[in-house]
């Protein structure tokens, strides 16, 4: 299993210190803002699995599948569900700790006021192969 030792481990020697310290943050509030949230999705056990986990497997899906080390596809991956899941978590909140390329990104992917017909045309409309790549 994936802890964030070995998930930072992993990134560590590949970033710039900055961006480093970025996806500690966004690892760290993505957790802190899904804690106690269960998904649909049971595992092999028949439990529940936590939402967070959804989250860091899609970072891993960049990481290990995709073969990516671009920091803002990383951080994407982690905050992509954010803003549907917590309502803490806003367009506004992201972009004020990561900047607007990253609210963008993560703002894309949700689901967040969006007509269930109008979501696939917006994402295949914005432009940015790392949207279409977190989800």
């Amino acid at each position: 299993m994936e802890t964030f030792a070995t998930f930072m481990a992993r990134v560590e020697p590949h970033v710039r210190r900055e961006s480093f310290l970025d996806i500690m943050w966004a690892y760290k509030m993505s957790k802190d803002s899904l804690r106690g949230q269960e998904r649909m999705e049971v595992d092999e056990n028949g439990k529940h699995v936590r939402t967070f986990e959804h989250s860091r497997r899609v970072a891993l899906i960049v990481l290990d599948e995709l073969k990516s080390l671009d920091p803002v596809l990383i951080i994407c991956a982690l905050l992509h569900d954010l803003m549907e899941d917590s309502r803490d978590v806003t367009k506004e909140f992201i972009h004020h700790c990561f900047g607007w390329q990253i609210a963008e990104i993560v703002t894309v992917v949700s689901k967040v006021n969006v007509a269930k017909e109008a979501y696939v045309p917006r994402l295949a409309a914005f432009g940015d192969w790392r949207a279409l790549m977190v989800k």
